[in-house]
């Protein structure tokens, strides 16, 4: 078995399959697989092309910000953006949502919509904190609870 290829590796042979339109078998290439191929080569370099710009902060006239959390990845802001770290944001918001009371979760089941209990129910996909399906009314809300 061989080693894993680099990703410079990777990207000097999806160079190299994106130059040499020479070496391309009529027999595949007329049914669109090697012009398939090429074009998803070239496309890959693009993309990695860009993606390391982007890693190395070069891309567009940005700079690469880095957060004192080391598990936050380097991230590009614009020279006179003075917002913080996006993913410590993120942690925040978490937080303030995760310490919002949540409504006592029905010990029937009921619709979340109108709260009946008596009529048909269908499951909406959705579940409760503990796991517990939730439902609504099958039809239109009653608005009877029982």
């Amino acid at each position: 078995m061989s080693a894993p290829m680099t990703p410079d590796a990777a990207l000097a042979r999806l160079r190299q399959y994106g130059e040499r339109t020479s070496t391309w078998s009529t027999a595949t290439y007329n049914d669109g697989t090697e012009k398939a191929l090429h074009g998803i080569a070239l496309t890959l370099a693009a993309e990695l092309e860009q993606y390391r710009a982007l890693e190395l902060g070069t891309a567009e006239g940005r700079v690469s910000a880095k957060c004192e959390r080391a598990e936050h990845p380097v991230w590009l802001r614009d020279l006179d953006d003075v917002r913080g770290c996006p993913w410590c944001e993120l942690d925040r918001v978490r937080a303030e949502l995760a310490a919002l009371p949540t409504p006592p979760e029905p010990q029937i089941p009921t619709c979340i919509s109108c709260g009946a209990t008596g009529g048909p129910l269908r499951p909406t996909g959705d579940r409760y904190p503990s796991g517990a399906q939730q439902f609504v009314c099958s039809t239109s809300c009653t608005g009877v609870t029982s």
